[in-house]
């Protein structure tokens, strides 16, 4: 089954680590627009260099409820 994924907005939390990386670039074969997290800025940042400004990045503790 083949979906259309072109423009969709994907959520990837651990964006900079191996599997939610590995995610990025998938999505981005099918024209995705991603909104990356990670607990590493310095990660996070290098993503962003790879994948360019046409997605979006934060950094973002989900184990912190405060």
């Amino acid at each position: 089954m083949q979906y259309n994924l072109k423009n969709k907005k994907v959520l990837i939390t651990g964006a900079s680590g191996g599997i939610g990386k590995t995610l990025c670039y998938k999505f981005i074969e099918n024209n995705c627009v991603l909104i990356c997290t990670s607990t590493n800025t310095d990660k996070l940042d290098k993503l962003k260099n790879e994948l360019g400004p046409n997605h979006f990045f934060y950094k973002l503790d989900l184990s912190h409820t405060e």
